[in-house]
């Protein structure tokens, strides 16, 4: 019973001045200008560190990583030329204390991480679910495609319309006169004419494209939904 009691206490003296939170800052002022626990930065990626090489080799790594190079550690000397020669700074300076407390961060970080996300609440029942999308789906696309072929048609039936009413104002113009001495017609009645040519002209040139364009849209949505029906 009281080799049980004396261990108890072992292991509590040996968790003061450990702290989570303290190592946490530290590492923030010390390393992550390098390290990044989860991936490669500079250097390699340290949440598995203490679990890999365990917790006295970690603090003998901080202290000074060229003293245990030097001793021949087969590890450190792996990393030491995995990262072309490049020599982390030893860290004997902060003291036993504050080196404690980075081990402890880091061999805590993958359960801190895992309790975070244990406790994070759940949605609450009725409430909006923001889901991100990767990129515009195949229906956004194809609703944009028709957004865009809609704005061109209408550019191209105007454009075509102002080009035609134009050519034909300039033969009009040209032939007003002759058919004014030819037939002796009014000039206002020729104007009236004129107009009515026009206007059909116009009418026709617009009722086919917009015929064209919606045999186009037809086809889009039929490749759409059968390619939509592959999918399933």
């Amino acid at each position: 019973m009281k080799k049980i009691i004396i261990l108890l206490l072992f292991i509590s003296i040996s968790m003061v001045g450990q702290d989570y939170d303290a190592g946490k800052k530290l590492f923030r002022a010390n390393c992550a200008a390098c390290h990044n626990m989860e991936k490669r930065v500079v250097g390699p990626a340290l949440k598995n560190t203490v679990t890999n090489q365990g917790e006295d080799w970690t603090k003998k790594w901080i202290k000074n990583n060229q003293k245990l190079r030097d001793a021949g550690d087969k590890h450190a000397n792996e990393i030491f030329k995995e990262y072309n020669g490049m020599a982390m700074p030893a860290y004997e300076h902060l003291g036993d204390e504050a080196i404690d407390n980075l081990v402890v961060y880091l061999a805590q970080y993958n359960d801190k991480k895992a309790e975070a996300a244990a406790n994070k609440p759940a949605p609450i029942a009725g409430a909006p679910v923001v889901v991100q999308q990767e990129g515009l789906s195949l229906f956004e696309m194809v609703l944009l495609g028709l957004i865009i072929g809609v704005l061109l048609l209408l550019i191209g039936v105007l454009k075509f319309a102002l080009k035609t009413m134009t050519t034909a104002y300039q033969k009009g113009r040209a032939t007003e006169l002759y058919l004014m001495k030819k037939q002796k017609l009014d000039f206002q009645e020729v104007n009236r004419e004129f107009d009515d040519f026009v206007e059909d002209e116009v009418e026709k040139r617009v009722e086919m494209e917009m015929n064209r364009f919606k045999e186009g849209i037809n086809k889009l949505t039929k490749f759409t939904f059968k390619k939509n029906k592959d999918k399933k």
